[in-house]
C-alpha cells in the first residue's frame, strides 16, 4: 500500500522541480532606455543591468519610420573616458526588432546590420559597469521622436546574480556599484 504512493510523489516532485528550474532560468527581453531625441541626444551614463545578449534599439513611432530610414551616424560605448566600441550604423540596413513593441514602438538594431553578423557587445559590457554611450547622425532627423535603447535577454538567475562583479570591480575602480 505504501509502495502505491512512492511514484506519484516523486512525479510531482519532478514536475516541480523542472518547473522551478524552468521559471528560474528561461530568460526573458528586457530593455532600458538610454537616450532620446527629446533631449538632443546628450551623453548617458547607466550601470550595465545582468543579463546576456545585449543590443541597442534606436525605437521610434511607426509613423515616424520615414524620417529615419535611410539616416546614418555612430553609437559609441565608452568607460571611464575609454573608448570600448565605436558602432557605425545605417538604418537602412539595420535589422528590425520587435522587442519595444510593448511599448508601442517599432525598432532598428544598430548594432546588427541585415548583411552581416551582430556586434557582440556581451564582450565588452559587464554586469553593473558604468558606461557611458552617446548617438550621433551625420543627417540629424528634423521632427521625429525616438529613442536609444539597450536591449537584452535576463533570466532570473541573471538577474539575481553577481557574476562580474568582481572582475569589474578589478578593471574599474573609480567606479560605483548598484546594490
Amino acid at each position: 500500500m505504501k509502495l502505491r504512493w512512492i511514484l506519484p510523489i516523486l512525479i510531482l516532485l519532478l514536475i516541480v522541480g523542472w518547473s522551478a528550474y524552468f521559471v528560474w532560468n528561461v530568460p526573458h527581453v528586457k530593455s532600458v532606455m538610454l537616450a532620446e531625441s527629446a533631449n538632443g541626444w546628450k551623453q548617458s551614463y547607466f550601470s550595465c543591468p545582468p543579463g546576456k545578449h545585449y543590443y541597442f534599439v534606436l525605437g521610434f513611432l511607426p509613423e515616424q519610420e520615414l524620417g529615419l530610414q535611410h539616416r546614418q551616424g555612430w553609437v559609441v560605448l565608452s568607460s571611464n573616458g575609454l573608448s570600448l566600441v565605436k558602432l557605425r550604423f545605417d538604418m537602412g540596413q539595420s535589422m528590425r526588432a520587435s522587442w519595444l513593441s510593448p511599448r508601442g514602438l517599432q525598432g532598428n538594431v544598430l548594432n546588427w546590420a541585415s548583411n552581416a553578423n551582430p556586434v557582440r557587445l556581451d564582450e565588452h559590457l559587464i554586469p553593473y559597469g558604468k558606461y557611458d554611450v552617446s548617438l550621433s547622425f551625420d543627417d540629424p532627423p528634423l521632427q521625429v521622436s525616438a529613442s536609444l535603447w539597450l536591449v537584452f535577454t535576463q533570466s532570473r538567475s541573471d538577474a539575481h546574480s553577481r557574476t562580474g562583479l568582481d572582475e569589474n570591480m578589478q578593471r574599474t575602480s573609480n567606479a560605483t556599484f548598484m546594490k
